[in-house]
């Protein structure tokens, strides 16, 4: 995990909210459900969650990461219908099925992704229902491409990882999300598109500071001072275009999806 996930997480709460309020209204909790946040990182959704399926539901966040969990621990304490473990969602079961599953741009790193759909359809007791957002391509999410064009302009960091490989955008394409969730047991997948400008930071300087923060560290250990002080000179001139009022406001672009499983999968 990389530390900025807790150190910036309320940086990363204002960048994301806008698609954790798509995720929650797509979800349609209600009252009395029994929910399962998938990737709940530092549990800004699995708060959310239990507040909206309150005074009888109760939501259970899993993450493979213990320091993530942790700090979603702590900040759940006090919320009596919300826990957090530190589990691998491709094998964790529940003890009883729930009925909905989300998750905030916790999908795409599965190492074995029809596998560990199939677990969540299991935790879902082959009944209910599931609502995700993943990432649209990088081309179309310049939080992320922006700053690695800055790196590309002064250091060679080889090509592209193919489309599907674990990260950020390996659930991208359509046709192969969609094949995915058909063969873990769900079907009639609705994908819709949000599309916006997502805040970042305050100003360029804050907004430098922060992709040093992120990847600072691993871009020293294989270059000079020099080049690293071009990388971050282009990144100021390419995010000048996008410094508003509000601050540095960057598009980007992601599917809601909403799925029911449709039988009980088969492993």
């Amino acid at each position: 995990m990389n530390e900025t996930w807790i150190t910036h997480r309320e940086r990363y709460d204002r960048m994301l909210a806008p698609f954790g309020d798509a995720l929650l209204d797509a979800a349609a909790l209600t009252a009395g459900d029994t929910v399962l946040d998938v990737g709940c990182g530092a549990g800004t959704t699995t708060i959310e969650a239990a507040e909206a399926v309150r005074p009888d539901g109760s939501v259970v966040g899993i993450d493979i990461d213990e320091r993530l969990a942790t700090e979603a621990r702590r900040r759940l304490d006090g919320i009596a219908n919300a826990m957090v473990v530190t589990a691998d969602v491709a094998t964790y079961r529940l003890d009883i099925p729930a009925d909905v599953a989300i998750s905030r741009f916790g999908t795409m790193q599965f190492a074995d992704q029809i596998a560990t759909h199939r677990n969540i359809a299991h935790n879902l007791g082959g009944r209910g229902r599931l609502a995700v957002v993943v990432w649209q391509t990088a081309a179309q999410n310049l939080w992320q491409s922006l700053p690695f064009q800055a790196v590309q302009a002064h250091l060679s960091l080889g090509p592209p990882e193919p489309p599907g490989n674990r990260g950020p955008f390996a659930l991208a394409d359509p046709s192969r999300l969609c094949s995915i969730l058909d063969a873990s047991g769900f079907e009639h997948p609705d994908l819709k598109p949000i599309e916006l400008a997502v805040w970042v930071a305050r100003d360029i300087d804050d907004a430098v500071d922060f992709f040093e923060d992120d990847a600072g560290d691993a871009l020293r250990a294989i270059t000079t001072s020099e080049v690293f002080d071009s990388i971050t000179s282009t990144l100021r001139e390419l995010l000048t275009p996008y410094v508003t009022r509000e601050g540095v406001l960057l598009p980007a672009a992601a599917w809601v999806v909403t799925t029911d499983v449709t039988r009980t999968p088969l492993s």
